[in-house]
């Protein structure tokens, strides 16, 4: 069925419309259809690119991404004034053609909407993808309602003491663990004095707020962590961490010195994690959390992506916490 057939002049506002619901589409129904085409193609290429340039380059990965944004609504925009602007000049008089049809304008519209779908599920796949923090075990980093962005790519790989990694837990597939590598295959490690000793060399660690209080913002309820704000030093890589001033009040406390000291190897192919809430962290020190595990590492081939920024953090309590918004990992 040809659309509007008593009235082949083509109107401004529902070329607007068209363009502003599904890119280009509003050039198909002024009779443009390789504009149209071109426009569906450029509209998401600029946010397409960015996420890949920010995968390979986590730490510019948030300001890639909102330039990406800004060019694909700037993009949009020009799409939707182009079509408004062939529009006007066809409102006297308009010759319908092939590409009139309420068929073919739907067709493209659920061309592009399957297009669509198809590549952001290639992205969260195999290129980023978002993970939401439910607990509190790596206070200070993150906190309960952070929503983090993973690169995947190469997401076992390349791996570096200190990296923010999601996995699946090891005892429990269906689990996704959000902590901090410690230990590469091969390292020798021992913690003893809540002090990290790697390959022989103690980790240095220095107090930075002795009475450190974050509010968590469970659900309706507001929950508080509190301790020691210190900053540790894997080998380069500083990173703040949260301790109980009491952790070391009982010298075989396996927090304070895990296994009474005793070092022990990282086994080829996996890593040691722990989380930056050293007392309240269920990582590779207990298992990560099932009953009757204690000293377990994780497989490489179980690291899902490396979380590279916070790119939005909520709570119920809070609202919208700006202040963590784009902070890197």
């Amino acid at each position: 069925m040809n659309v509007a057939p008593d009235d082949k002049a083509r109107r401004p506002w529902v070329a607007a419309l068209l363009g502003g619901v599904v890119p280009g589409l509003g050039h198909l129904y002024v009779g443009r259809p390789w504009l149209a085409i071109l426009f569906a193609v450029a509209t998401p290429s600029p946010l397409f690119i960015a996420i890949i340039l920010g995968a390979y380059h986590p730490r510019a990965l948030f300001r890639l991404i909102l330039i990406g944004v800004a060019l694909h609504i700037a993009i949009w925009i020009v799409t939707v004034a182009s079509a408004v602007v062939l529009a006007r000049r066809k409102r006297a008089s308009y010759q319908l053609t092939r590409y009139n049809h309420v068929a073919l304008y739907m067709g493209f519209a659920l061309a592009t909407w399957v297009a669509s779908n198809a590549l952001a599920e290639y992205v969260r796949g195999s290129i980023l993808e978002p993970f939401r923090i439910p607990s509190g075990s790596m206070v200070p980093t993150l906190i309960p309602g952070d929503q983090v962005l993973a690169t995947k790519v190469g997401a076992g790989e390349g791996r570096q003491r200190g990296d923010v990694v999601v996995f699946t837990n090891p005892f429990r597939p269906e689990v996704e663990i959000i902590q901090r590598i410690i230990g590469l295959p091969g390292d020798r490690i021992r913690i003893e004095n809540a002090r990290i000793y790697l390959n022989g060399v103690e980790q240095p660690k220095r107090l930075i707020d002795p009475l450190y209080v974050v509010h968590l913002g469970f659900g309706n309820e507001i929950e508080t962590e509190a301790g020691q704000l210190l900053e540790e030093t894997l080998g380069a890589r500083p990173y703040p961490i949260l301790e109980r001033a009491s952790a070391c009040g009982r010298p075989q406390n396996p927090v304070c010195t895990f296994d009474g000291g005793r070092e022990f190897v990282v086994p080829p192919g996996q890593v040691f994690m722990m989380g930056d809430n050293r007392g309240k962290s269920a990582d590779s020190r207990f298992g990560f959390g099932v009953q009757g595990k204690s000293l377990e590492f994780v497989p490489l081939t179980n690291i899902k992506g490396r979380a590279a920024v916070i790119w939005l953090s909520f709570s119920l309590l809070d609202g919208i916490r700006w202040n963590r918004i784009g902070q890197t990992l």
